[in-house]
């Protein structure tokens, strides 16, 4: 397929479009996987006496908002919040004693994701990558109005996790969706361009303009009703038509974006000899499953995969959550890091072609490795004065890093596995990044004295990443493979081989057997004679 994408143009107008609108719902995602960066956070409380009025506490000369002192917390008659932000913890009263269940909330949406992860994946294989797309969009605008009106903590819990099943799309189907319409030079472009950190600046400024959880809901509801109109016009993908054999909505598609891109249209048997070739290839031999990833020759990819993943995952979310217990003002420290991580997209689609895949991969990760035992370091051995600018800095390059490491091992993914089971490994990673940052909030340091613990444990891990660059393939310039077969040598076929040599020497055989039979008959009149 990729000659006819070639012909229609791989880069060109309709790209820049589609790359655009399909990847609206990735911004939503970084708006619901950040979400609770704000909703635990904890703007401050006081008690009130029976009658509704304030009162010091201890030493304090005012009854000013406080977030310490939880003795006093458990014992006041009234808490009242700081008015001047309304989270979940200022909702349902969640400090102190209760904070443990802003962790379970932040696990919740983490777990959901978690649970969609290889559902999506397989459905984006089988019905398609738009369709999927559009479901899951209209299953959230629905989720997101009721989370509106959650009257108490276990219900906005359980509709997290819904929402988070139906939002697991969104972080790769885009992604899988745009790569299968772009050549080599662009796939690193196309992972890199910085949608999830827009999305994580829009809501630094939303959380810091409305202070408001229920207001950044209700914004999401109408962003992600908009998504959904604005996807209606994007063509299916031909690859995905391709190996499924929909040659008519091949055509269509194929129409579509060579007029986009101002090119001739291909004639339609053009493109069903190309659609003929790839079922012939072995696209619609069998059903694919989460169990192909497990094949002989795709086995120890699977298995790298699912380590990075975890990794970057839990590298990238503990650093997130825990931004509110980095120093300095909670709102800036939100726009600092999400900017910052724009420099990764850069990096990575200028390193993603000059380095190749490979060797980014490892540059990202030792960088990564290095700054997570930097803040180890920096805890034990530096002056109080420039400790916590340290640990902010080197806190703020390994997200960055963990960021641009998703981009390359994505393209890097996705240009290894077929497109017959591109959403299922996807699905699977997604399924690993879920997993690590649903152990995220668990990791993230409540006291500055236990931080030490949580960052040595990611260096460690990323340190075992970094040595997988000696077992990674250069996939730098390769084509987008369609078909199974492309990839690689499913294990039936040397017995095939076998089975094919041994019919050809029992064929030889039979023929020797009978061209012995025909001159002992041709010979048996001479031996009467004689």
């Amino acid at each position: 397929m990729e000659s006819l994408l070639n012909e229609i143009g791989s880069c060109g107008r309709f790209q820049t479009l589609l790359i655009l609108s399909a990847n609206i719902p990735k911004i939503l995602f970084a708006l619901f996987m950040l979400f609770m960066s704000f909703g635990n956070y904890n703007p401050g409380w006081r008690c009130l006496d029976n009658n509704g009025t304030s009162f010091a506490i201890e030493n304090d000369t005012s009854p000013q908002y406080t977030t310490g002192n939880c003795q006093l917390h458990e014992s006041c008659h009234e808490v009242e919040y700081d008015p001047s932000a309304s989270t979940i913890v200022t909702e349902w009263n969640l400090a102190c004693g209760r904070s443990w269940i802003s962790s379970i909330i932040s696990s919740s949406q983490m777990i959901g994701i978690l649970i969609g992860a290889y559902f999506t994946g397989y459905i984006g294989d089988k019905f398609g990558r738009k369709f999927t797309l559009l479901g899951a969009i209209l299953v959230n605008v629905v989720l997101n109005l009721l989370i509106i009106f959650s009257t108490h903590w276990p219900m906005y819990v359980v509709l997290k996790i819904l929402s988070g099943m139906s939002n697991s799309a969104y972080r790769f189907l885009p992604l899988v969706y745009c790569t299968e319409f772009v050549s080599s030079k662009w796939r690193v472009a196309v992972a890199s361009f910085p949608f999830y950190g827009l999305g994580a600046i829009l809501f630094a400024v939303l959380a810091m303009v409305t202070k408001d959880w229920r207001q950044i809901h209700i914004i999401v509801v109408c962003a992600t009703a908009f998504s959904f109109i604005i996807m209606l016009w994007l063509p299916r993908s031909i690859r995905w038509l391709a190996t499924h054999e929909k040659k008519n909505d091949a055509f269509k598609a194929a129409k579509k974006v060579a007029k986009l891109n101002r090119r001739p249209v291909p004639s339609k048997s053009t493109v069903d000899h190309l659609i003929s070739i790839c079922i012939d290839g072995g696209a619609r031999s069998k059903k694919y499953t989460i169990k192909d990833l497990f094949q002989k020759g795709v086995k120890l990819y699977t298995f790298m995969i699912t380590i990075i993943y975890f990794t970057i995952g839990l590298t990238f979310y503990v650093i997130s959550f825990g931004i509110k217990s980095l120093p300095g003002n909670l709102y800036t420290n939100l726009i600092i890091v999400y900017s910052v991580a724009l420099c990764a997209n850069a990096s990575a689609i200028f390193l993603g072609n000059r380095l190749g895949r490979r060797k980014s991969h490892f540059l990202f990760f030792l960088v990564m490795t290095f700054s997570l035992f930097g803040v180890v370091t920096t805890i034990f051995t530096a002056p109080d004065k420039t400790e916590s600018k340290g640990i902010l800095a080197l806190a703020l390059i390994a997200r960055a890093s963990a960021a641009a490491a998703w981009y390359i091992s994505t393209t890097v993914m996705n240009e290894l596995f077929p497109t017959v089971i591109r959403g299922t490994i996807n699905g699977w990673a997604n399924l690993s990044t879920q997993t690590g940052a649903s152990v995220a909030p668990f990791l993230v340091p409540r006291e500055k004295d236990l931080m030490y613990v949580s960052y040595l444990v990611m260096a460690l891990l990323n340190l075992v990443c970094t040595f997988f660059y000696f077992l990674i393939p250069e996939t730098t310039g390769n084509q987008l493979q369609d078909t199974w077969k492309e990839v690689v040598v499913e294990d039936s076929e040397p017995e095939e081989e076998k089975s094919k040599i041994k019919c050809q020497i029992d064929d030889v055989k039979t023929k020797m057997t009978n061209n012995v039979e025909l001159i002992e008959s041709q010979l048996s009149p001479l031996y009467t004679n004689i």
